[in-house]
């Protein structure tokens, strides 16, 4: 899997072969565009799960705007192992909930797509 962000670093377009990452980074259009390549996990998608079950208890929780979650998902895809991350939608009105491993991975999140309360 290759990971295609935008100068900014907010965009993200996920690619499975390379080839289909060069539209993206020629031309003047592509100026300031990374690619990285991500190996997928070894990790059975049963080992995910129990995996998963380990830290879900103790996990950190993120809200965000369900109106996003197509985005998020993006990032947590990009950024994260799929044992790492989890998503239960539509917890409250127009909001989704994410569970993390870690803090850190939870901040990171907030940071992007979070949503604060008040």
């Amino acid at each position: 899997m290759y990971i295609v962000r935008d100068p900014s670093g907010t965009c993200v377009i996920i690619c499975t072969r390379k080839e289909d990452t060069k539209a993206f980074l020629t031309g003047k259009d592509g100026v300031g565009y990374t690619c990285e390549e991500k190996l997928p996990t070894t990790k059975l998608p049963l080992e995910v799960h129990d995996y998963k079950m380990g830290w879900r208890d103790d996990a950190w929780l993120v809200t965000a705007c369900s109106d996003n979650r197509g985005n998020g998902k993006l990032w947590c895809r990009a950024e994260l192992e799929p044992y790492q991350w989890s998503i239960q939608t539509f917890t409250d009105s127009y909001e989704d909930t994410y569970s993390f491993e870690t803090e850190d991975m939870a901040q990171r999140f907030f940071e992007k797509w979070g949503r604060s309360e008040g």
